[in-house]
């Protein structure tokens, strides 16, 4: 049985987990993913930009989400991330962050890209993932609406094209979810989205997998 680190603990997540038919492990040193969860905006001087009027975030603990992240990446442990721990991983893999959108604090309908498949998505955020170079752009939201952002010191309003729902970075063995599956409860509208959820850890366990076994042979 696969042993899944929260990083931080959160129980609603704990419990999706384990009736997954996963383990929970209060240590990172033993685990075989590791989850960062939701709460505060990412510091925007992680990621290049001035603060927007919106924005709130824990300087504390993203530094010491960021240390933890070193440690599990050192470790090659695949990492997820939901809402908030999906936007920190996809600034700790390089991308930024739209720190003020419109239309994503609600229900509403994600494009699984691969699958060319519209599911309905929990959503309580106000802030947009910004790929970073190394992004696979897996999922987007059906509805964009206007967003805002720093370049450099530049306030930059624009209406969105698309909108980043899920991310992976085989870069840093990391997946950016930004729904909250641990949110679907027995809702029958909401399971597709607990069932993808799942669908991207397996995978995410195969490309490690996959990924480990390539520098064995490059070592031999």
């Amino acid at each position: 049985m696969k042993k899944v680190f929260i990083v931080g603990g959160n129980n609603t997540i704990a419990e999706m987990f384990i009736k997954a038919g996963y383990a929970i492990t209060k240590r990172a040193d033993e685990c075989d993913l590791a989850v960062f969860t939701g709460g505060e905006d990412v510091t925007p001087a992680l990621y290049g930009q001035e603060c927007h009027k919106a924005t709130h975030f824990s300087i504390q603990r993203d530094l010491n989400e960021r240390s933890v992240f070193t440690y599990l990446f050192d470790k090659d442990v695949p990492m997820i991330g939901i809402c908030r721990g999906g936007q920190f991983l996809n600034v700790m893999s390089g991308g930024q962050m739209y720190q003020d959108v419109e239309n994503h604090t609600r229900t509403h309908e994600m494009l699984i890209l691969d699958q060319d498949k519209v599911i309905t998505v929990t959503s309580t955020h106000h802030q947009m993932m910004m790929p970073g170079p190394e992004a696979f752009i897996l999922a987007t939201a059906v509805e964009g609406g206007k967003r805002e952002y720093y370049d450099k010191r530049n306030l930059i309003t624009e209406l969105s094209k698309e909108d980043y729902e899920v991310l992976y970075y085989a870069s840093t063995g990391c997946i950016c979810f930004q729904p909250h599956p641990e949110y679907a409860g027995n809702s029958p509208a909401l399971q597709p989205m607990v069932e993808y959820f799942f669908e991207l850890v397996e995978e995410l366990f195969e490309a490690k997998a996959t990924a480990r076994s390539a520098k064995r042979e490059l070592a031999a």
